[in-house]
């Protein structure tokens, strides 16, 4: 599923600013099941030390960061999956993919805390789309329009047809 959605705020890795509880909200009602999420992408919520914007001091903040399940583990004492992480090309250490181990506490499920995860939802950032929308609805009122104009000269076509008919 692909949703579009424009000017939304929200910790991306590429730095975009997204609401948070819309990805939240778009959630399953319940947790998915390990096994359900092989080849699935999923998000977890991390703790990164990030410089200010002056580049003054260090401070705690916390990014959802996205990638895709590529091992389900079994009968291990926590619920673990493997994971290949998307680059972050704006966080030092994460610039290419990476593969780790990922615990996926039941309890850390669609949270907003250290550690949560949620099913990753596809949503395209465009800020031109209710313009393109617009475009795509005056484009088909014209060809509605057009086209009732042309139904409306075959209706009078016709009325003239029967009327000579008529005279016939």
């Amino acid at each position: 599923m692909v949703l579009t959605v424009s000017r939304v705020l929200y910790c991306s890795p590429s730095g975009n600013m997204m609401n948070s509880t819309l990805y939240s909200t778009l959630q399953p009602f319940t947790r998915p099941e390990l096994s359900e999420l092989l080849e699935r992408r999923i998000d977890v919520l991390y703790s990164f030390e990030m410089k200010n914007a002056d580049n003054t001091h260090k401070e705690w903040k916390l990014q959802w960061c996205q990638g895709k399940v590529v091992r389900v583990y079994n009968n291990r004492a926590k619920p673990m999956v493997c994971v290949l992480w998307d680059a972050m090309p704006d966080c030092e250490g994460y610039e290419t993919p990476k593969e780790t181990d990922q615990a996926l506490l039941p309890s850390k499920w669609n949270k907003e805390v250290d550690g949560a995860w949620r099913m990753d939802i596809d949503i395209v950032d465009d800020d031109n789309a209710e313009d393109e929308e617009m475009e795509d609805c005056n484009e088909s009122s014209s060809i509605d329009e057009s086209k009732e104009e042309s139904e409306d000269e075959m209706s009078e076509s016709d009325s003239n047809e029967e009327s000579c008919d008529d005279n016939n």
